[in-house]
């Protein structure tokens, strides 16, 4: 078996004396910050019925800038592996050292996804859904760490074309189990009836997120799989001795290519998120591409830095970020309240509809943001007893464009304004109470 191509570049590398690998790109964090605060907002646009169209996913074929953010990470695991397996194993490390090191992150990645998906209180195992963003991450990480380890570029390469050509296959002729044949009995990709769908109601019926089938299901995974090794090779593009002018040149040239394949495909097999289509896979790392292409000759070639450290911060710590936007999600969506009519007439117009008005429980955190920006101050609350509420005496309210005002407090004020439950006869959920409060001054000290 021939040396997989990371391990002879890290060879020839360090015996030249060079050190390439150990210069972290600026490019590709700022990329990745950008890429997981885009993943959180999409994730939590508030009302989904509300939302603007760029934060929604396509409804089944096409494309919206919600549907290029995973794609973008998986890219960007790819380019991070390349880098990181050719520096740990010019410290000396081992194939079998890392893949332990890989299988460990993997199953930490895995088991996390499978927490988010019951939290807080869905951990029933007749419903538990097990796939999920974080479980598909692990999986595609492993295996494209595991063909890095043991293959090298061409074995990269062949492994792209046979999970698009494979999946491509498996999707437009293998007849689907009591349907029939794509395009001669059942339309191309119809939503219920077809293979990746009628698998997962297969191994997982009952556990699956749309009810009959799964964004992130097992069949899907397959094309997920060529998107990681796309950043592979992008990786190692970038690890290459070429000038920088060269490899950011490279990369655009290569990104528009692929948008353009990307849609000549989609005549054939659509551009679709949900199923994780081949000319999606292709598209979407061209847009990848590009954007990468940008950030490197902006931030590494040009050194036009100025106002990337918020998503330095994201890029550094990707997964924690992520992990604790669900949770605070998750915590916000179970706050209930009701109508604030009667708080839009002492208001008046100083205060826009979208914190007048909050109808519905993902609203609650759109109505405290729009809130500090207008430094608006709910004072004088009312004492709550133990018996209930009484809409007279819950809050009075004023209001103030004064820049002076603590926004922490202000914070905390409106946080609790907005926690009157829809039942006026009980108090707050007090879990979901303490969380909020304590995630108050947090909110209130960030600089709107």
């Amino acid at each position: 078996m021939s040396t997989p191509a990371i391990i002879v570049n890290a060879k020839q590398r360090a015996g030249n004396g060079q050190e390439p690998d150990a210069i972290r790109l600026l490019s590709l964090d700022v990329f990745r910050g950008a890429t997981i605060a885009l993943m959180i907002l999409v994730n939590n646009p508030g009302d989904e019925q509300t939302a603007y169209w760029p934060l929604k996913h396509a409804e089944w074929n096409g494309w919206t800038p919600t549907d290029l953010v995973f794609p973008f990470f998986l890219f960007i695991v790819g380019v991070s592996m390349a880098f990181s397996f050719s520096s740990r194993l010019k410290r000396g490390e081992t194939r079998h050292q890392l893949i332990v090191h890989v299988m460990k992150r993997g199953l930490i990645l895995l088991a996390l996804g499978i927490f988010l998906n019951g939290f807080p209180n869905h951990y029933h195992l007749s419903t538990w859904r097990f796939y999920g963003v974080l479980q598909r991450i692990a999986i595609c990480y492993v295996i494209a760490a595991s063909l890095v380890l043991w293959t090298g570029r061409r074995g990269w390469i062949i492994a792209i074309v046979s999970c698009l050509a494979g999946y491509w296959i498996l999707m437009r002729f293998i007849p689907v189990p009591g349907y029939g044949i794509p395009k001669h009995d059942i339309p191309l990709l119809d939503s219920d009836r077809n293979m990746a769908a009628w698998l997962d109601r297969k191994l997982l019926m009952g556990h699956l997120y749309e009810g009959t089938r799964d964004p992130e299901g097992v069949l899907s995974t397959i094309p997920a799989i060529a998107t990681t090794l796309l950043g592979v090779l992008t990786g190692e593009w970038l690890r290459s001795e070429r000038g920088a002018q060269a490899k950011a040149a490279g990369m655009a040239f290569m990104g528009v290519a692929a948008l353009g394949l990307g849609e000549f495909l989609n005549n054939w097999f659509p551009i679709n998120k949900k199923l994780w289509t081949s000319s999606y896979v292709v598209f979407t790392a061209g847009f990848a591409l590009v954007c990468l292409a940008i950030c490197y000759w902006t931030l590494d070639v040009k050194h036009w830095r100025r106002g990337t450290l918020p998503l330095l911060v994201f890029g550094a710590n990707p997964i924690a970020a992520y992990f604790f936007a669900e949770i605070v999600a998750h915590w916000i969506d179970r706050v209930q309240v009701q109508s604030a009519g009667w708080f839009n007439d002492v208001a008046g117009d100083d205060l826009p509809a979208a914190v007048c008005g909050v109808h519905q429980p993902g609203e609650f955190c759109t109505a405290v943001f729009t809130s500090l920006r207008l430094n608006v101050l709910v004072a004088d609350v009312a004492p709550v007893s133990s018996q209930g509420f009484s809409e007279d005496l819950i809050y009075k309210a004023c209001f103030t464009r004064n820049s002076d005002l603590d926004p922490a407090r202000n914070c905390c004020i409106l946080t609790s304004y907005f926690l009157i439950p829809a039942q006026s006869d009980r108090l707050p959920d007090p879990v979901t109470s303490v969380t909020l409060v304590s995630l108050t001054p947090m909110l209130g000290s960030l600089n709107l």
